[in-house]
């Protein structure tokens, strides 16, 4: 009769935890589905991020209580769940989704295909790290380090991606494209933004690019102007030349005798500057 009873008992503990684990598999497929859309859906379900991040932050205390060999009851589930980790990876998951892919529209066909991205991933990582910033890092506990996961995500993306550009040979207006990026519209319209500043600065993301990598960018565009300043010059002075062959009077401007050889040099010198 014990054995019959203890079967029983052993029959329905196995039931409990079998639901129980489809129970969490479900839980955790409609928290991270919430947090893997967390940018999009924060202005209009606040609550659902706030369910989200509560679900991970009870699942974390439980895989400390089982870390420290806390008992649980009978019924238990595998640990450690580790979803503080799934947390990052999701995060991660979602920054690419969003910064790949540019959407292609009439202000930008006339664009590149190298401008139209840089623009797309500096204008996302831009405003939703301003949505992270101001609407949800409120719903995480400090010890996420939210907006630093989510800027440092946004910084190996866009990072990776230039750094991948970079290994390629870029024409002269693509090879100034990079380093403007690098060197002044990344560290200044973005990690400077007045919103942006002060977490972005705690995340310490340093360079789009290794310095190596900038110091050859810097030698390839200071080699493609001066073969073209070379080019212009040339140019305007055997245009100049040609002029002085047919031996006619100089021309006159304002009672002086005038060449546009000086009009042209200077024309260049603000091109390449």
């Amino acid at each position: 009769m014990s054995g019959s009873y203890n079967g029983e008992c052993n029959e329905k503990l196995a039931l409990d935890q079998n639901a129980l684990e489809s129970a969490y598999v479900l839980l955790k497929e409609e928290v991270f589905s919430i947090i893997r859309e967390s940018l999009t859906i924060v202005p209009w379900k606040p609550e659902s991020l706030r369910h989200a991040v509560n679900a991970i932050v009870e699942q974390e205390k439980e895989d400390e209580k089982y870390g420290l060999g806390v008992p649980s009851g009978n019924i238990v589930s595998s640990r450690p769940k580790k979803w503080k980790e799934l947390w990052k990876d999701t995060v991660m998951e979602s920054v690419t989704a969003r910064m790949k892919d540019p959407p292609f529209t009439d202000t930008s066909k006339d664009l590149s295909a190298v401008w139209r991205s840089f623009l797309h991933m500096g204008k996302t990582m831009k405003e939703d790290m301003i949505t992270v910033v101001q609407d949800i890092q409120q719903y995480y506990p400090q010890p996420f380090n939210v907006c630093c996961t989510y800027a440092e995500c946004y910084h190996r993306y866009f990072s990776s991606q230039l750094e991948t550009v970079a290994q390629f040979e870029l024409g002269d207006k693509d090879t100034y494209l990079l380093l403007n990026w690098v060197q002044n519209i990344y560290p200044n319209q973005i990690r400077n933004h007045p919103i942006l500043v002060k977490e972005l600065d705690k995340a310490e993301l340093g360079s789009l690019l290794p310095p190596q990598d900038i110091k050859q960018l810097e030698a390839t565009y200071l080699v493609n102007e001066v073969a073209f300043v070379k080019n212009c010059l040339t140019r305007s002075l055997e245009m100049e030349v040609k002029w002085w062959a047919k031996e006619a009077e100089p021309r006159m401007l304002d009672g002086c005798f005038h060449s546009e050889l000086a009009i042209d040099v200077t024309q260049v010198r603000e091109i390449s500057c």
